[in-house]
């Protein structure tokens, strides 16, 4: 198998992809090597957060294999949550490149996430409940704010969530305007979409 990557150490924003660049911008790359090796099993990878594009590369036959690091890091059942038609429940990268690659690459310490809080557990403390009635109240409804009152109403809390704002999330929000940063949008819209399926959550 050839997996074609990209990116050295004068180059680091293709070896971890800043997050302005597009989903799957590699491909070429792999389609390239694919033409002129046609018996070799070939795989790309790079910026592949979202379900269509990884669909689409695939369909156009520009590579066999599709290669995930920091979008399973986000979210680890992302295939699952594919295959089982749960996309907007998918926990998309945004490309920040601050806990994984520049706490384990940069500060040689453990992997962590911007919008996976748990990235060893992911989902797993869901199938734990709070065993009496509680009420959790949050102010703010940033993303962390977001996070916190879904979170609680998930274990089985009555949760409050009191934001200022016409709008949610926050600081997250207003930099996703700025054009190299769109991506950073996918956050607070997941977990607007996550709060709206909570009963508990007011």
């Amino acid at each position: 198998m050839i997996d074609v990557s990209a990116g050295l150490s004068d180059s680091i924003h293709k070896q971890i992809d800043a997050s302005y660049y597009p989903d799957g911008w590699r491909r070429y790359m792999a389609r390239a090597i694919k033409e002129v090796f046609p018996d070799k099993i070939v795989m790309t990878s790079g910026d592949i957060h979202n379900p269509q594009s990884a669909c689409e590369i695939l369909e156009n036959q520009d590579t066999d294999l599709i290669g995930m690091g920091r979008q399973t890091i986000a979210n680890p059942s992302w295939s699952h949550k594919v295959k089982t038609g749960k996309i907007d429940e998918i926990r998309q990268c945004i490309s920040c490149n601050i806990g994984c690659a520049g706490h384990r690459i940069g500060l040689n310490r453990t992997i962590r996430c911007t919008v996976n809080p748990d990235v060893f557990y992911d989902d797993f403390y869901k199938k734990q409940k709070v065993n009496k009635k509680t009420n959790v109240v949050v102010i703010g409804g940033g993303t962390a704010g977001l996070e916190a009152a879904c979170t609680a109403s998930e274990v089985g809390c009555t949760t409050f969530l009191i934001e200022k704002e016409k709008t949610l999330g926050g600081l997250a929000r207003q930099i996703s305007q700025i054009p190299e940063k769109t991506r950073i949008a996918h956050f607070p819209k997941y977990l607007e979409k996550r709060a709206e399926k909570l009963h508990d959550l007011f």
